[in-house]
């Protein structure tokens, strides 16, 4: 009984908090990943996982987890054609501050290849979980506290 009532409260409570957590993140992407959560709880643990899913899941990899320098090469056509300038939407830093405008200011400029250096890893899903480290050890002792005291 108090194995299936701590797995609800992670499954109704911990994962859904988690799951805006993360779409907070991506509220202004113009590629957003849905995010499904999951919950299991071990002897004297809890585990709690949120991955990205749909077509746009590669996108929160590529940005939560970085990219390796890499060539980009033109699929449709002879040529890459972008704009410079660009600024991301999101830094390095607390999940509070992501969510800036982003985009490329510059002119437009065109390349039969480009190398580019890498994206540096965001690793949101850390601070998010840092973010809430405290948050999650009350709502689970809250929650056997309830257990205990309805038995």
């Amino acid at each position: 009984m108090i194995r299936r009532a701590l797995t609800k409260a992670l499954e109704t409570v911990v994962v859904p908090k988690l799951i805006k957590e993360h779409e907070k993140i991506v509220s202004n992407w113009n590629h957003k990943p849905r995010f499904e959560g999951k919950a299991r709880l071990g002897i004297g643990v809890a585990y709690v996982k949120i991955v990205a899913t749909g077509p746009n899941a590669k996108y929160w990899v590529w940005v939560n987890e970085g990219t390796r320098p890499h060539t980009i090469a033109p699929k449709a056509g002879p040529v890459l054609r972008f704009k410079t300038g660009s600024t991301p939407k999101t830094t390095a830093g607390k999940p509070s501050s992501f969510g800036g405008p982003g985009g490329a200011k510059g002119g437009f400029v065109s390349a039969k290849s480009v190398d580019h250096p890498g994206t540096k890893a965001r690793e949101f899903t850390a601070q998010i979980a840092e973010e809430n480290k405290r948050w999650f050890a009350n709502t689970m002792r809250n929650e056997w506290k309830r257990i205990i005291r309805s038995l």
